[in-house]
């Protein structure tokens, strides 16, 4: 009997230990580990959840440039990491941090897999208005986002090792797109001008940085608008005394330009702003 009972105990634990499965992989900026291309962004956080259940908080670390999830239950899952100059709370897009997802990656059972991450610095606007406090307007009615000016600079702080930027003015009318504005710079700053179609209502902008090599280095992070956020940035011609009152139109805003719709970057694997994938057997 007791030799019955040591059996089963063994027999489960190695069951349960057999089943854990895990993720790892590193952490790099600019085709370079981050720790190296950016050791001042040293707070972290990681996290996990499979499909219909919570987040759950997992290791990471700047210094190393990686990022692990240990004994995962079989299944899907999807993964989101942030690194700051500063201590991060929910890893999610916010300007001036660093940021990457995986939208969905399945472990088998005893599986390690590694998925690598290339991060992304989430643009931090400063002019016309700043993207890192609530921007004024909503996106409930057309025109969307913030009343500026028919001209008006953009400006947002240098993106790190970037050597030049696309800013990419997508213009909308309440019906539908129009077209888009792309201006090249170097500098943090660019002036663009609203209305140059009649029909215009509000502009998406995009600040797209790129280091010497040609990768794309930044995204849209969330912007807080009255009742709700976005990662589109929108702005629209502030009326004037002239011009009678802006229409209000209800309609689900589209959804703003990522490096992928303006074919600026390679999708790799299974993760966005992820890497492939690589299974090791235990």
């Amino acid at each position: 009997m007791r030799r019955r009972r040591m059996g089963w105990f063994l027999t489960v634990a190695l069951a349960s230990w057999a089943e854990g499965a895990a993720l790892h992989g590193s952490l790099r900026y600019a085709g370079r580990p981050v720790a190296a291309a950016l050791p001042a962004f040293a707070y972290s956080k990681a996290v996990v959840a499979r499909a219909g259940e919570s987040w759950r908080s997992v290791e990471i670390d700047p210094l190393a440039s990686s990022w692990r999830a240990r004994d995962l239950a079989p299944g899907t899952y999807a993964v989101q990491l942030a690194l700051a100059r500063t201590p991060v709370g929910f890893p999610a897009p916010t300007a001036g941090q660093l940021f990457a997802w995986l939208s969905a990656v399945s472990v088998a059972e005893g599986e390690d897999k590694a998925v690598d991450f290339d991060l992304a610095f989430c643009v931090h606007v400063t002019s016309p208005y700043d993207n890192a406090r609530q921007w004024p307007g909503n996106t409930r009615h057309c025109p969307y986002g913030a009343a500026a000016p028919a001209v008006f600079s953009l400006a947002w702080e240098p993106v790190p090792l970037a050597r030049r930027y696309r800013v990419v003015a997508s213009r909308w009318s309440c019906n539908g797109w129009l077209a888009d504005t792309a201006v090249e710079t170097t500098a943090t700053a660019v002036t663009l001008s609203q209305r140059t179609d009649p029909a215009e209502a509000f502009l998406i902008l995009t600040v797209l940085a790129f280091d010497e090599e040609g990768r794309v280095l930044s995204m849209m992070p969330h912007t807080q608008y009255e009742g709700s956020s976005s990662t589109a940035l929108y702005v629209h011609a502030a009326a004037n005394s002239r011009e009678a009152p802006e229409r209000w139109e209800w309609c689900v805003p589209p959804r703003a330009w990522g490096a992928e719709q303006l074919g600026l970057v390679r999708r790799r694997g299974a993760a966005r702003r992820g890497g492939k994938e690589r299974s090791r057997k235990p």
